[in-house]
């Protein structure tokens, strides 16, 4: 049929679907031009059409999808690792200057201007029980006003509980993707997440990649985002086994 002819028809047309105006004569030109009774060498029958659009992340925003902005924190203390008062204050900015510059992007698209904050990776006061999920500011609701509200969440967790010696990420990750599924109609509203982890080796990594893998299946984007300057060589060559 490549060597037989063409037809020509628009996409106008093709959307009307299989019917008598989507049958189509292939015309081969080299015949039509050297054999005088040369009609057509057959014909080209339409029977489905099925349109098919793919949108760029611009077109959801334009068309009023909502961006949610949410942040977890990584508490942990790689152990072995030593560093001084100096060090933990400049890794303490650094996170700081993080969740604002991620946040300063996606807030113009938060109208409530309201950002779900958690912690993971920490032993919580009194009892200095481990956790890999809690909500920041220690209240029933993790929102927080502001990127202000989630520094200042930060500062006074960071002020009150003890490192542990490894990061967990399957617990928060599940815990973010949760969240993305209680925000509606699907299309109206998607979730930007940012884990800020501080370097350390993930104790818990093949349940981490598992519940990325499930997280791919809902509206959120997952974004880890290195602290400090300790070896994360580990969670690296996690990465590419």
């Amino acid at each position: 049929m490549a060597n037989s002819g063409k037809c020509l028809t628009t996409y106008a047309k093709m959307k009307y679907g299989a019917g008598k105006d989507n049958i189509y004569k292939v015309v081969n030109d080299t015949k039509k031009s050297t054999k005088r009774s040369y009609d057509n060498s057959g014909f080209i029958e339409l029977t489905k059409f099925t349109d098919v659009s793919f949108y760029s992340f611009l077109d959801y925003i334009v068309s009023g999808t909502q961006l949610h902005y949410e942040i977890a924190v990584d508490f942990s203390e790689q152990r072995g690792a030593k560093s001084d008062n100096a060090e933990r204050n400049r890794d303490e900015t650094l996170l700081q200057m993080g969740i604002r510059g991620l946040g300063c992007v996606l807030r113009d698209y938060t109208p409530n201007r309201l950002f779900p904050a958690f912690g993971f990776g920490a032993r919580l006061p009194p009892l200095a029980e481990e956790s890999d999920e809690f909500n920041l500011n220690f209240t029933c609701d993790p929102v927080c006003r502001g990127l202000d509200g989630v520094v200042e969440a930060f500062k006074k967790a960071n002020s009150i509980m003890a490192p542990m010696d490894t990061p967990r990420c399957a617990k928060i990750i599940s815990a973010l993707m949760r969240h993305s599924q209680e925000s509606g109609k699907i299309g109206l509203h998607y979730h930007v997440a940012a884990i800020f982890t501080r370097g350390g080796p993930i104790e818990d990594w093949k349940e981490s990649l598992a519940a990325l893998c499930s997280a791919a299946l809902h509206p959120i984007s997952i974004i880890f985002v290195g602290v400090g300057m300790r070896n994360s060589q580990s969670n690296g060559n996690a990465c590419t086994n």
